[in-house]
């Protein structure tokens, strides 16, 4: 079913949504713009064309939403090659994706990829012209990108990614995630990325020291309801420190963090090779993360931040580290108080027991004397 009127089996519509491509009837669209694909069914997208040269194909931004395998031909693949947006739901042409080049692709959203890794290498090195990125709910994932095959052994080279234009990037409800953007032998850099939203993920760590160091526009980090994260910036490797003689990584346009429901979090981050400096951060949301200690190993340089809390509910702090640190030996101290008065408790009652257990025998022998 296409709704946009047709006229003698083509049309000059800027946008079309289909559902359900009609059998055996070729659709052709010379200037489609924008086109959105829904079906329950077999899509064959063989039966929809553009026009008779591919390389003048206009198609800007494409929404599929699809429970069945849709394969690609190379003729559509070369179509895509103008894409600029690209919204995927539920859809099983992974193997396509995963080593298509999209290189003016500005928007990507995929929801329900039903695939373990999204991308190879080479293909997501093409992503130059990316600004926002939207990844979310798929329990099978678990690397974004297929880790890069390097001759050297890891850890003495990394191949580097760098992102000029993402300023967005969201991550919801991955579960088995393993990897953010670096593995052993890459990692990607974003200097314009603006904002952070990781929830419900499954990683372990966030970033290493070389990414997030070269986030100079970093505005919003908001990280919660990961159960398996336990650092936001992991320490420092052996080769991240020995070539540079600056230790502080600066944040300066970071304004807001909120972590939430982190339960084997400690800090920030653990490294103890760089300091922090946030001199614009303002405000700063920590609850329901048990296990935190201190904000990070070295001292953070910030102003006025205001804290919302599980200790409280608005508070003004200049150091976010001794504000944690403080309020973690408070909250330690009262919880063994609590502890050393149940043990109390416990040892009284038991004191009593063996009392009452001692008198027991000399009743029983006074009764059977009588």
């Amino acid at each position: 079913m296409v709704n946009e009127a047709i006229h003698s089996g083509s049309t000059t519509h800027s946008s079309a949504a289909i559902s359900q491509p009609p059998s055996h009837t070729t659709v052709k669209f010379p200037n489609l713009v924008d086109l959105d694909i829904i079906g329950s069914g077999k899509i064959k997208l063989e039966e929809i064309e553009f026009g008779r040269d591919c390389s003048n194909c206009q198609l800007r931004s494409l929404a599929m939403s699809c429970y069945n395998q849709i394969q690609f031909s190379c003729e559509w693949q070369l179509r895509l090659y103008n894409l600029q947006s690209l919204t995927l739901t539920h859809y099983y042409w992974w193997l396509e994706l995963k080593f298509q080049c999209f290189k003016r692709l500005k928007v990507l959203e995929i929801i329900e990829p039903g695939c373990s890794i999204l991308f190879s290498f080479s293909a997501f090195e093409s992503l130059h012209q990316l600004e926002r990125l939207e990844i979310s709910s798929c329990d099978l994932l678990e690397e974004i990108v297929e880790d890069v095959r390097c001759e050297e052994p890891s850890g003495n080279y990394k191949k580097t990614v760098t992102f000029f234009h993402l300023y967005s990037v969201t991550l919801k409800d991955l579960p088995n995630l393993k990897k953010n953007f670096h593995g052993a032998n890459y990692e990607c850099h974003m200097p314009a990325l603006v904002a952070v939203y990781v929830h419900n993920c499954g990683i372990p760590t966030l970033y290493t020291c070389s990414v997030i160091t070269t986030m100079q526009k970093l505005d919003i980090l908001s990280v919660k309801n990961c159960t398996l994260l336990e650092d936001i910036v992991e320490d420092a490797r052996d080769d991240e420190t020995s070539d540079t003689n600056d230790k502080i990584i600066t944040l300066p346009r970071l304004t807001r963090v909120y972590l939430e429901d982190l339960p084997i979090v400690k800090s920030f981050s653990t490294t103890s090779s760089y300091s922090f400096n946030m001199p614009e951060l303002h405000e700063f949301h920590l609850q329901m993360c048990p296990q935190i200690e201190k904000f990070t190993s070295l001292k953070t340089s910030n102003g006025t931040v205001r804290v919302h809390s599980d200790w409280h509910p608005y508070t003004y702090q200049k150091d976010l580290n001794d504000y944690i640190t403080k309020m973690r030996k408070a909250e330690d101290k009262r919880l063994g108080k609590r502890a050393g008065e149940s043990s109390y408790s416990n040892k009284k009652l038991g004191t009593e027991a063996e009392r009452v257990g001692e008198e027991k025998p000399q009743e029983t022998e006074e009764n059977d004397q009588q």
